[in-house]
Formats: C-alpha cells, structure tokens, sequence
C-alpha cells in the first residue's frame, strides 16, 4: 500500500465554515482526520469543530481513509451520503458506531457533491464533502509553422491536432513571438487548432501553443519561426516577355525587381518566349540582408519554312525525323539540317538537301516533285496518319515523341503505327494543354485537338511607388509592382510591410480571361513629420547659401531630422 500522505492546501474560514481542499494526483492515497462532538459538529481537530462541518474535497478515484474521533465521549457514526436520504445504503461509505477513534476506508468512485453526516447526531454533524471527476490532461501535438522562414508580411499558418480524453472542450492560447497572440476554442474532445499570423519585421520568434481543459489540465507545444530577408534579381538578355518563375511558381515577366524572398536555396526558370530557346534553370543560393543577381540568356532561333512543288501529300523529314506532310514552317535552333522528302504515287521525290540555319535568319526550302507515272507512294501498311489542330488556332509548337514536328498544327503526317505522345508548345496568355498519348493504325487518321484556355492578366501597384513586396495568394511575386498574365480566377492580394507606411488591407482580384485586372495598394505615411531647431533654421538663414528649391526639398524630406 502507498505511503499515506494528507494534504491540507487550504485551511480557512469562510462564514463560520472551515474549507480543507485535499489534492492529489489521480488514484492517490488519501489520509483525513475528523474530529466530532453532538454539540460541536465536525473539525479536522478539536479546537476547530463547526457546525456544519469543513468542507472536504478529493478527487474521483482517490483511495480515502478517514480517521474519526468522538471528542464528547458519546457514540457517533459516520456516513457519506450520496443519495442524501439520511440513510446507509449499500455502497455508501458508513464507519462502525465509535465512542472513541476509529476508521472507515473506502474508494471515492462516486463523483458529485454529497452530505457527510453523523448517522446518531446529523442535525449537528454534518457537513459537504466533494468528489471531483477524475481528469486527464489534455494533449496537444506538434506544433507547424508553415511556411518557415518567411519574409516580412508574408502569412505564417501554425496547426496542431488536441484531444482530450474528459471530452472536455478545450480553450487555447497561441502566443506568436513577436507580442501578439491569438485565442480560441476546439470542440468537445479537443480537434484541430488552427490559425495564422503575419510578421512585420525580421527576427526568430517562438511560437507557442497552450491548450487548457478548464480543469487544471494544460499542455503545450512550440515551434520556432524564421523571419528574414533576402534579395533577388532577375533578369534576361536580350529582355524579353518571359515569365521568371521561382520554386516552381510564375513570380512575374520581364524580370524581378529586387523582390524579397526567404533565404535559402531557391530554383530560377524562366517561361518559353517564341522564336528563342529557353535558358536553362538555374539554382541559387540566397542570404539574409543580400541580393542575388542572375540573368537568363536567351538564344534567338531561326525560321525555316520548307515547301514542295507542286504541293503534294510528301512527308518531310529533317533528320531523317518526319515532321509533316504538305510542307512544314517552324522556328529552330540555328544549325546544320539535312532535309528530305519522301515518296508521292505518281512523282519522282527531290534529292536530300543539307542547309545551314543562322539565328534570326528565315530560310525557305522548296523540294521540287518530278511527274513519274510510274512512282509508288510509300507501302500503306506502313503508317498511319496523325492530325493534330489546336482550339483556338494558334501558333504552337506541335511536339510529338518528344520531337517539334511543326507549328500551328500537323497536316495528317504519316507515322509509324503504334502509341506516340503529343504535347503542346506555350503560348503566351494561355494555359498550355496537357500532353495527350494517342494509337496510330495503319490505314487511319488519327485526330488530336489541344484545348488552349485563354488567360486574363493581373496587374498590381503600389501608390506611391514603394519597394512593397507583392504578395499573390500569400506568395511574393514580385517588388515595385507585378504585371503577368495569370490563368482566369480569384485571387487574394496582399501587400509587404513599407518602412514609415500603413500597409494596406488585403484586397480580392479576379481575373478574366482576355482581361485585364488593375490592383492598386494604397500606403499612407505614417512617419514622424520633420523637426527643426531654431538655431538651425536661423543660421541656415544667415548663411551665405542660396535658398533654392532644391534646398527646401531637401529641408522638408521626411527623412531629414534636424535635433
């Protein structure tokens, strides 16, 4: 048996009434002396008896041994009454008649508020004894801040999962670091917590989670967060209208103006632009406090336009790779390309040609068809024939196993039977379609239409022109300003905190398709205005300077502070 602890935490008097408030852990041993007299009621000694009796509180499950002494000689007989009918009932705790000491021990399974009484002399002897239901602290899980680190106002999620074994309903308190906090409640047995948070200014902050059952039961989670600020600009050469896209998301065109993004390593793409070859991606490394410049090269293509005479259904092929049938037109690498022509029933196919393509260069091949009745075309079971459109018309690269066959469509090319891929060159404004994988048989056409969505554009502002970071769908897309053409939708704008400036309220923009969406983000100065001493402003007067314009501008700057 556990060692025997009693514990009197409180001991006071409330109105005449002693409260003794017994703690424990749960299923603790419990150890309690009462002394009583007919006259005098209950008292946890002799000198203290009160009628009614202190009140006693344990705890569900405690295992309670209470010693009973009679102090006026007379027989006494204890009972804690749960049913309150003055009455020992079979499972109600009662001691043996004592005219001395003696003791009852018992476990309090019962929670509730009950009577204790003497069963001879319950008109004096009595008084309240509560039993508090047995309680489990509540858990909560690991705390995650996403994304970490973040940039100044860039919103931070913080979720956790609680639970509460009681089925109590859980109030917390998320305190974020940086001397805000936020609070709220689960459901009933806890549930998931969460909540979000923007930071105004670079530092590390421990965010921390406190869930409380309201019965003394609290647990607790943390998580630290990063806010920092690194620099990134980008740009390409020649400039072009590319889309500069960073970990995956298309940030803005043209290039990026310093834009702030979290330190870290970070992987630069940049979108396809007609009639150049992409550069390659590249993966930098940024620090806090310092920008990375890069620069993405494109490479101009040439033109080549090949043609036959007269226009005949002559498959051509450009290393020995069929690219389409009637004549094909496509802007490629600068290079050395052996073209060729293949067979039509009833001509004579031209001989191979070798041709240089310079970058920028147009180049038009024609392939001149000899009449020769006696010609075979090529052996129908040989090939099937692929026709490929686009919706809308537009100048796309039509690719096909991987290979650029031609733009704007394929004019029921001849391929081998069997399964081939084709997917779609960009265009600028629309949403490129997936790449669709299609069976070619023998003796029949193939169609394949690729679906291209109009976009609509998105264009943001700050007013005045600030080095705000721009914020779409809680990602910084760019500084300054954005301007890039974004897939029709809703989207949530938002805006990086300015020095000496009130940041403006996030705001909604929709973008249509064909459309374009202006959003301006209005900052209000918030700076303390210029002070000047009077001695300054008398010698500046009294000096030989010339009060020009230029000097009172630069008197008046904001940011000019004269003690």
């Amino acid at each position: 048996m556990k060692r025997v602890v009693l514990a009197f935490l409180t001991v006071g008097l409330l109105l005449g009434v002693t409260v003794i408030t017994v703690i424990r852990t749960q299923g603790s041993n419990v150890s309690i002396s009462l002394f009583g007299s007919h006259a005098n009621g209950w008292g946890f000694s002799s000198s203290t008896e009160t009628i009614p009796g202190p009140t006693i509180n344990v705890n569900q499950n405690d295992f309670v041994t209470v010693s009973l002494t009679s102090t006026d000689g007379l027989s006494h007989e204890f009972l804690l009454d749960y049913n309150g009918n003055g009455v020992a009932d079979p499972g109600e705790p009662v001691s043996s008649i004592f005219s001395t000491t003696t003791q009852v021990s018992f476990t309090a399974s019962v929670a509730g508020s009950f009577t204790y009484l003497c069963l001879i002399h319950p008109a004096t002897m009595h008084g309240t004894w509560n039993t508090a239901s047995a309680n489990t602290p509540p858990t909560v899980g690991t705390l995650s801040a996403a994304p970490t680190p973040a940039i100044p106002g860039q919103q931070v999620t913080f979720s956790a999962t609680s639970s509460d074994a009681n089925g109590d309903v859980l109030s917390y308190t998320l305190t974020f670091g940086d001397g805000s906090s936020a609070t709220g409640t689960t459901p009933a047995g806890g549930g998931p917590i969460s909540s979000s948070h923007t930071y105004a200014t670079d530092a590390v902050n421990t965010a921390v989670l406190t869930v409380n059952d309201g019965h003394g039961g609290t647990a607790s989670s943390s998580a630290q967060v990063t806010i920092a600020t690194s620099f990134l600009r980008v740009t390409t050469s020649p400039a072009v209208l590319g889309k500069i896209i960073v970990d995956g998301i298309p940030r803005d065109e043209w290039g990026l103006n310093w834009m702030k993004i979290a330190p870290g390593q970070h992987v630069v793409s940049f979108g396809n632009v007609y009639g150049y070859a992409t550069p390659a991606p590249l993966t930098v490394t940024t620090a806090s406090g310092l920008t990375t410049a890069l620069q993405g090269s494109y490479v101009a293509y040439g033109s080549l336009r090949i043609t036959t005479s007269p226009a005949v259904a002559a498959t051509i092929s450009i290393d020995n790779l069929p690219r389409d049938d009637w004549g094909m037109w496509q802007s490629m690498p600068a290079g050395t390309y052996a073209i060729s022509f293949g067979k039509v029933a009833g001509f004579d196919p031209p001989a191979s040609q070798t041709i240089t393509l310079a970058s920028g260069q147009s180049l038009t091949v024609t392939g001149t068809y000899t009449p020769d009745s006696a010609a075979t075309g090529p052996d129908p079971s040989t090939y099937g024939l692929l026709r490929v459109t686009t919706s809308p018309a537009l100048g796309s690269k039509i690719v096909v196993d991987g290979v650029a066959r031609d733009e704007w469509g394929l004019n029921w090319v001849k391929v081998a039977p069997g399964t081939h891929t084709v997917s779609f060159g960009d265009v600028y404004g629309y949403t490129t379609p997936v790449s669709q994988t299609v069976t070619v048989t023998a003796g029949q056409t193939t169609p394949v239409v690729g679906g291209f969505i109009q976009q609509g554009s998105l264009r943001i502002l700050s007013s005045p022109a600030l080095a705000a970071t721009l914020f779409v769908d809680n990602v910084p897309r760019d500084d300054w300003g954005m301007w890039q053409s974004m897939p029709a939708g809703s989207y949530a704008v938002s805006f990086g905190p300015v020095p000496r400036y009130t940041t403006p309220t996030p705001q909604s923009a929709t973008v249509a398709n064909g459309a374009l969406s202006t959003i301006t983000g209005t900052y209000t100065f918030a700076g303390s205005p210029p002070t000047f001493s009077g001695a300054a402003v008398r010698a500046l007067v009294e000096s030989q300077v010339e009060l020009s314009m230029g000097w009172l501008i630069l008197a008046w700057r904001p940011s000019l502070r004269i003690p």
